[in-house]
């Protein structure tokens, strides 16, 4: 079964044939212009922390007042806590709120203690990690936080509210699933999985260079944006993020996508239990979204009692910096709506 990143390789692969914008010319002199200055932009918001337990050391960034209601922000698969932007964070913050993001397991700079790292076919659940969202709340002394995850952020953020319910005041899940695996939902083609090959002979499956390694990283943005052109800026970007992220550190652990795709497919549906849940849940999806179909979406809320669905027309699995600015906003009403401001 091929993981959720050969997966987004497919899709970019497919809508690289399919005429994805081509790269500005200059391209390569963007890049080398970023990594000849040596340094990268200071892309860290607030202040850094961990919480250990016997397993593992979990990264975390706590950002704004921490007397403020905290909204816990939960990234999907594969993917650090950095991932979540500015565009998105700053709009809560200016709403006193108190932000937190952090690196899943395996990812960025959480890691695992000196021989504790899972061995052979040993894995996690989506359960485990949920406990590692609690372990960050207890560091912080917050009882309770409003969840926001995206993907597979917003599995474990569904699991979060299951199994933990008292630590829960409202969950938000963006571009997710209650079961990702279900038969009766759409699944990718066999012209997809086949498309997946051009892009590996393009840039390698494990590209060797940073050059190759910062296009493969455009390309699948651009996709799952469903971005209409390639920027210079957005490459600049591209390459800054990518020379911060190796200078302080944030490498993902070589076993991540394995190991998450795992945790995904052993963690099952969550229909059942997702009818057990009182607090209010806010889910929100992108009409062209060709990694998760909105359509996960629309079956997995018909469990949830107390929710509100929001369907943003264009959006795909990756939000624009526009996009990232409505999902802020629709947080913030929501929160509000539910007089959860605590």
């Amino acid at each position: 079964m091929l993981s959720l990143s050969s997966i987004i390789l497919s899709l970019s692969s497919c809508f690289t044939s399919q005429k994805l914008p081509p790269l500005p010319k200059n391209t390569d002199a963007l890049i080398e212009e970023v990594f000849e200055k040596g340094t990268a932009p200071d892309f860290h918001l607030g202040r850094l922390d961990t919480v250990c337990n016997e397993e593992l050391c979990i990264h975390f960034e706590s950002i704004g007042d921490e007397k403020n209601p905290t909204i816990l922000l939960v990234m999907g698969y594969g993917t650090t806590g950095l991932a979540w932007k500015p565009g998105l964070i700053q709009p809560l913050l200016d709403a006193s709120f108190h932000v937190v993001r952090f690196d899943n397991r395996d990812t960025g700079k959480t890691r695992w203690i000196e021989g504790k790292d899972p061995k052979g076919l040993k894995s996690y659940l989506l359960a485990d990690m949920a406990k590692d969202a609690c372990r960050i709340l207890d560091k912080l002394g917050k009882e309770k936080a409003h969840i926001v995850g995206v993907s597979m952020g917003g599995m474990i953020a569904q699991c979060l509210a299951i199994n933990h319910p008292e630590r829960v005041h409202t969950v938000t899940s963006i571009s997710s699933s209650g079961y990702y695996y279900d038969p009766k939902l759409v699944s990718l083609s066999g012209k997809v999985l086949t498309e997946n090959a051009k892009l590996i002979m393009k840039y390698g499956r494990n590209p060797q260079s940073y050059l190759k390694e910062i296009k493969k990283r455009i390309y699948s943005v651009v996709f799952l944006r469903n971005d209409d052109e390639i920027e210079e800026e957005f490459v600049s970007y591209t390459a800054q993020r990518y020379l911060f992220q190796m200078q302080n550190d944030y490498v993902n652990h070589k076993k991540v996508d394995l190991r998450h795709g795992k945790a995904i497919r052993k963690s099952g549906s969550r229909y059942e239990q997702l009818k057990n849940l009182k607090m209010p849940f806010l889910l929100i999806h992108g009409t062209k979204d060709a990694l998760i179909w909105h359509q996960h979406t629309e079956k997995y809320a018909q469990y949830i009692p107390n929710n509100k669905e929001v369907y943003i027309d264009g959006m795909g699995h990756v939000s624009t910096v526009e996009e990232e600015g409505i999902l802020a906003e629709k947080i913030i009403e929501f929160i509000a709506e539910k007089n959860s401001l605590k």
